[in-house]
């Protein structure tokens, strides 16, 4: 998926009541920056942490940055 400079990615959009069943891996969070899905049908993980791990982070609508982190269950700043 490309978009020139600033656009966005819509790899999901919800368009009735079908179901998403199986999430996008989208590897390191700096690919996944600029994706627009839809509220946990789709996981980054992030390897730039301060313990040196890397984290899970699950697409959410409920943060401001879309992504949320399941090891410090918190939304990514």
């Amino acid at each position: 998926m490309k978009t020139g400079s600033g656009g966005t990615k819509t790899r999901l959009s919800e368009i009735g009541n079908g179901q998403i069943t199986a999430p996008y891996v989208w590897g390191d969070i700096s690919v996944a920056s600029g994706v627009t899905s839809i509220h946990g049908a789709d996981i980054s993980v992030s390897t730039d942490n301060a313990d040196q791990q890397p984290h899970l982070l699950i697409y959410s609508s409920n943060c401001s940055s879309s992504w949320f982190d399941s090891t410090l269950n918190q939304c990514r700043n």
